[in-house]
Formats: structure tokens, C-alpha cells, sequence
């Protein structure tokens, strides 16, 4: 058995796979602690996965996603060439570095006690190529990986050619500063979001604007003759603790940073603001386009994985869709480092005693973190409307009466974005609704829409959907513009100011899938956001969501076993 572990710099995850090299459980650190966004050794996490399969950890082979000594040394010889000495940043990367190489031995060995097959380290990229491959669509092989982040171990982009799951080769990088993710990172940072968390705002922010600042950040990151480059005189990231871009950069665009304790929307530079965040959007998606016409003229493969954090920039996926000679591309539900767990446990596996005939076991499963918990006592103190037998038919009822409903089912999605198990849940056709349950409730603000989620055949009703990025549908991480015949659309809660929705389809084994179909179109489109309060993380088991629930004033949970009241 091998266990991949991610841990230290963003949400850390435990991922389990088997000797025939299936993925069988996947936890989140913040799942158990409740602290969102949890980075500490995933001990509970670990601990969960060991005691539900009874796992005997001489036997387990753990590996860390990624060589923090390689990355810490990058980020050093960089501040010393650039700078003459080693910077804030750097010395903070060092003891990130300690905590994550030398801390990882300690924290392991902590709770197994020397009792472990092997420990390996994976490279930071590979891991996130590897993960896409628990996720089966058809895809023949070659298949070129692009891997896009802020940094990890001493890159910041790459490339890798898969003739199979085990013959990889390296195709492309490009070496720590030069970064897509950190270019974004720094927007972000300037338009007063907080960074490696809000990225996402800057992308919904971006449709009200125009791409009045665009000549200007091409000055700051290009593509040319294979060469990513940023413009090192625009940021600050690499030697200050606090902020990602320089006073060149604030010169550059001749308007001030947002630093107002005002949500961005009501700031006096608000249309500023959205400029920024357009033209930001803009300079980003040209710069990967470029990438992937060289890739494409170096290998001639048509067929594209797209991981790293980069990848969450949905707007961006749509744009790569349009891209003649791109007849595939995929991006797994959890592309950032939350995901390379699962990629390291691959690397675990397809180095296991050197084998060459090692093959990753795929599937489509989006719900690949193992839950179960006995249902008795919500018996005991709630009403319970009913059962299993008649679930799918009382969940129309409500959400046909506007009732916003609480989803706590089977297992759980591994991304940031809540798939219809872990989710909060009302009709679509309720626009007010959904504004109560995107704005009131989830405290988000008006520029992110909410996400919808419909049927295969309701999607191609309504929307632009594009072949060659179909899979990505499935886990929300593609836009689809709306029909121009639908400008009338009257969902217009789930549509963003630039006629897109960051789309769901789903099938009919799925619980909202089941709603869809079983409704005789009285519900065609239901809005679907994450299931849990303000900065708190997703409702993991049933006492989360009751508390949940209690925040936000929300009284109908559905589980696997029937639907509750909470009063």
C-alpha cells in the first residue's frame, strides 16, 4: 500500500493507493481539525485512513509530494544572484523548508514509530501530473501534462510527454521566478485580496471590467521562443514578506493599491479595479495559449492534462478549449496541491520496486473520500420527514416549495468545489433565492456568481458546451457561455455579468442527478455552492453539519438515509 501526503504550504491531504494501484481513500486535515485550510501534518487525516482499513504501516510506503530542500536551494540562489544576499523571503523559505522535510520525519514517525516499508520523495510537478490519472475519460495515449503554480521544488511551470503512466518524459519547465501562478498571485495581492486563497475573485472580478491595462502587464510576464519571463522589476515577491508586487508595478499601472477595509465593490477605484482584473485575466490566458501552441508544435499529441493551481482559473479553460489543435483537455476536480497527494501515492506506486509494468487503475470516481457514520442519533433529536424509499421525491417537494437544502451524503469530492455531496442546494429558477443563499448566506460577494448544476441535456440547451473540454463539466472547472437565443435567460442568479456559468453537468447515479431526472423538468437548474459557513471548512460529518446549519439558519439536511429536520 502506498500513502501520498501533501502538507506544510497549502490544505494538507492523505491519499491511499492500493497494490493494483487504484485510488481508495483521500482525506482532508481540515475535514477532522476544522480549521479551514488546515497546512499542519495531516495527523488526523492519517490516522482516520490508517484505522478504517486497518492498515499494518510496516507495510505502507508514505511519500511526500514534493523535495523541499531542492525548492528552499532555488529560492536561495536566486536572492543571492539577484540581490547579493539572502532575503526576508528566503530565510522564511528556510524554515519553511526545515518544518516541511525535517518535521515530516519527526511528525510521521510520530505516529508510526519507525513502522513503515520506505519513505520517498516525489518531484512537486510530477506529483500533480500523476494525479490526473485517477479520472478515466477515454483519453489515448500520448498525452502531454502541463503543470502550472506558483512554485514547487524549483519550478514553476512544466511539461511532461506520457506515452504511459509509466514512461514519462520531461518536455518543458520553467525555473523559479518565472511563474504564471506568482504573475496572478501578485494581482491579487495588489487588488487587496488575500493571496493563495482569493485568486478566484480576481477571475469574477474581471468580467466587469475591460482590458484597459493590458499593454501595460505585458510589460511584466511574456512567452517568446519557448522562454517564460517575468519582468522581476514589477515584483517583490521574492524578497518581501508582505508584498507580492514592487512600487514599479503600482508606477506602471498609475493607480494605487487597494488597501480600503471596504469590500473591493464599493471602493472609489472599483472600475479600476475590474480593468486590472480583466486585463489581468487577458495577459494570463494569452501567455498559457502561447505555451500550448509550442508544446504543441514540439510534440505534435493533441491530448492535454492541465494540473497545478493555476488550473483553478475556469475562464481560462474555456479559452484553451477554443485552441484548433486541442482535441482533449482535462483538469482533475482538485489541480492544486490539495491534489498531489494523491499524485505522490502514484509515484509511491509506480517506483515500488522498480517495476516497469506498473499501471495506474483509473476511474471517473469524483467521490473518493471514504465517509460513513451511523444516522441513529439524528433519529433521536430530529424530525425525521422520511426515509431512503421516498428521499429523491420529498427533495423536489422542498425545493419546489424555495427551500434551501443541506446535502451531507456518501463520500466526499476531493476539489474546492462542492460536486452535490457535501453541498448546499436550491431552485435555480428562484433568482431572489439564490442571491439569499450566494450573498445572505455564504456571505460571497456579488461579483462571484454561485454555480449551477443541471443534466447533460439541460447544459446543451442552454449552453455553448465545447467537445474537447467536456470532462471538465463534471467538476466545474470550465466556463460555458450562454446561447445568444437565451439572453432572456431566466436564471439569472447562476449567470455572471459576461453571459458565462461556471457549469456542473451531472449524470443520473448522482444525487442531483437523480432530483433532475426524477422532477419531469419542474427542475431544471439547481444552484449548488460549497456546504459550510463563512470561513469555516466543507461540513465533513453529520454534528458539522447541524452546526452548520445553526450558523446560517438553514433547517433541511439530506443524507443517505432520509431527510431531517433541524430545528
Amino acid at each position: 500500500m502506498f500513502i501520498g501526503i501533501s502538507s506544510y504550504f497549502h490544505e494538507s491531504t492523505v491519499s491511499l493507493i492500493d497494490e493494483n494501484g487504484n485510488l481508495t481513500d483521500f482525506q482532508r486535515e481540515d475535514w477532522h481539525s476544522r480549521v479551514k485550510g488546515d497546512k499542519s501534518f495531516p495527523r488526523l487525516a492519517l490516522l482516520k485512513i490508517i484505522e478504517d482499513h486497518n492498515l499494518n504501516t510496516k507495510n505502507i510506503t508514505f511519500i511526500f509530494y514534493e523535495k523541499p530542500l531542492r525548492s528552499w536551494l532555488t529560492i536561495a540562489k536566486h536572492s543571492v544572484q539577484s540581490h547579493g544576499l539572502l532575503s526576508k523571503m528566503s530565510i522564511n523559505n528556510f524554515k519553511n523548508f526545515w518544518k516541511s522535510s525535517i518535521s515530516f520525519y519527526l511528525d510521521l514517525n510520530a505516529i508510526v514509530n519507525g513502522n513503515y516499508k520506505d519513505i520517498f520523495y516525489s518531484d512537486h510537478h510530477l506529483s500533480h501530473a500523476l494525479s490526473n490519472f485517477n479520472y478515466d475519460y477515454g483519453f489515448d495515449f500520448p498525452i502531454v501534462s502541463v503543470v502550472l503554480d506558483g512554485y514547487g521544488d524549483n519550478l514553476c511551470a512544466s511539461a511532461y510527454l506520457f506515452n504511459s503512466t509509466n514512461k514519462i518524459s520531461e518536455i518543458w519547465i520553467s525555473k523559479y521566478p518565472n511563474s504564471l501562478g506568482l504573475f496572478y498571485t501578485a494581482i491579487t495581492d495588489f487588488l487587496g485580496f488575500q493571496i493563495n486563497d482569493a485568486e478566484f475573485k480576481v477571475m469574477g472580478l474581471s468580467s466587469f471590467g475591460n482590458a484597459k491595462y493590458v499593454s501595460q502587464l505585458r510589460k511584466m510576464i511574456s512567452f517568446d521562443n519557448g522562454q517564460l519571463k517575468l519582468n522581476m522589476k514589477y515584483f517583490d515577491f521574492d524578497r518581501s514578506l508582505i508584498n507580492s508586487y514592487s512600487e514599479e508595478f503600482e508606477k506602471l499601472l498609475n493607480i494605487p493599491a487597494n488597501i480600503s477595509p471596504l469590500p473591493i465593490n464599493k471602493t472609489t477605484n472599483f472600475k479600476e479595479y475590474a480593468d486590472i482584473a480583466c486585463s489581468a485575466q487577458i495577459v494570463l490566458t494569452e501567455n498559457i495559449i502561447k505555451l500550448f501552441e509550442y508544446l504543441y508544435d514540439k510534440t505534435k499529441v493533441k491530448k492535454f492534462h492541465l494540473s497545478g493551481g493555476v488550473a483553478l482559473n475556469c475562464k481560462m479553460i474555456e479559452s484553451l478549449s477554443n485552441l484548433t489543435f486541442v482535441e482533449n483537455l482535462f483538469v482533475p476536480p482538485s489541480p492544486g496541491d490539495s491534489g498531489a497527494s494523491i499524485g505522490a501515492g502514484y509515484f509511491g506506486y509506480l517506483n515500488s520496486n522498480k517495476r516497469t509494468d506498473n499501471q495506474i487503475k483509473t476511474s471517473n470516481n469524483l467521490f473518493p473520500g471514504k465517509f460513513s457514520q451511523d444516522s441513529k442519533f439524528l433519529d433521536e433529536i430530529f424530525d425525521k420527514l422520511c426515509g431512503k424509499n421516498d428521499l429523491i421525491n420529498e427533495i423536489i417537494n422542498l425545493l419546489l416549495k424555495d427551500e434551501i437544502l443541506a446535502c451531507c451524503v456518501g463520500n466526499i469530492e476531493t476539489g474546492p468545489r462542492s460536486l452535490g455531496n457535501r453541498s448546499l442546494i436550491c431552485n435555480a429558477a428562484n433568482n431572489q433565492l439564490v442571491k439569499k443563499l450566494s450573498v445572505d448566506i455564504k456571505g460571497r460577494d456579488e461579483y462571484v456568481p454561485v454555480a449551477p448544476v443541471m443534466l447533460i441535456e439541460t447544459a446543451r440547451k442552454f449552453y455553448e458546451l465545447k467537445d474537447n473540454i467536456f470532462q471538465c463539466y463534471y467538476s466545474m472547472s470550465a466556463t460555458a457561455q450562454l446561447k445568444s437565443n437565451f439572453k432572456d435567460f431566466k436564471y439569472k442568479g447562476i449567470v455572471h455579468n459576461d453571459n458565462t456559468s461556471r457549469i456542473q453537468i451531472c449524470n443520473d447515479n448522482t444525487l442531483i442527478g437523480k432530483i433532475l431526472s426524477t422532477s419531469n423538468n419542474k427542475l431544471e437548474i439547481l444552484a449548488n455552492t460549497s456546504f459550510n459557513f463563512s470561513n469555516d471548512p466543507v461540513s465533513y460529518s453529520y454534528e458539522d453539519s447541524i452546526l452548520a446549519m445553526k450558523k446560517m439558519n438553514i433547517y433541511y439536511l439530506i443524507t443517505d438515509n432520509g431527510i431531517y429536520k433541524i430545528n
